[in-house]
């Protein structure tokens, strides 16, 4: 068995908070993985998989990083580690254009290099500039599939959510599907 936490187990354990005895199944061999904050040099090699891995399953090319993207994700402070690096990725490999991850591409990661988020002004900027990004992540989405939501190569499942789910998302933002006349 394979089991991941972030917890001292050990001390849940005397704590009473965690079951001893299956601490005691757990423990005998324990692997400290550093977060990835703490092995920068792996950002690059993880990047690469993602790229790899998510262009296989849309069956596309695999894009390649601009070098401000390359540096940007390595002086990032991965709050969320390895899967919010994954997420990123899978992200923009569904928006880039034309075969080059761009800035424009990657929209949620505008933090400085200590992975500190940007200064807002209040929380109603914060909830505006979400909002535009969901907007913008969901239009680039469904542009990358021809609208189509259902399906082995609809949105729904490229995204790993329910299709009615992202058919409610789409309405709450305002995103419809263009008349082909336009």
């Amino acid at each position: 068995m394979i089991a991941a936490t972030n917890r001292d187990l050990q001390a849940a354990s005397r704590q009473g908070t965690f079951r001893e005895d299956l601490y005691y199944r757990l423990s005998p061999f324990v692997m400290h993985i550093p977060p990835l904050r703490e092995r920068r040099e792996d950002v690059t090699l993880l990047t690469t998989h993602f790229l790899e891995r998510f262009s296989r399953h849309l069956n596309r090319p695999s894009p390649t990083l601009s070098q401000q993207v390359d540096e940007r994700l390595r002086r990032y402070g991965w709050p969320g580690n390895v899967r919010e690096l994954e997420h990123l990725i899978q992200r923009a490999v569904l928006v880039c254009s034309d075969g080059v991850i761009r800035l424009d591409d990657l929209p949620l990661i505008e933090e400085t290099a200590t992975g500190q988020p940007a200064d807002l002004s209040s929380l109603d900027d914060l909830d505006s500039q979400l909002a535009a990004r969901e907007r913008e992540f969901l239009q680039a989405a469904m542009e990358s599939v021809n609208w189509v939501i259902y399906g082995d190569r609809g949105a729904a499942r490229q995204l790993g959510v329910h299709p009615e789910k992202l058919r409610r998302r789409l309405r709450r933002v305002g995103l419809h599907r263009p008349d082909p006349e336009e």
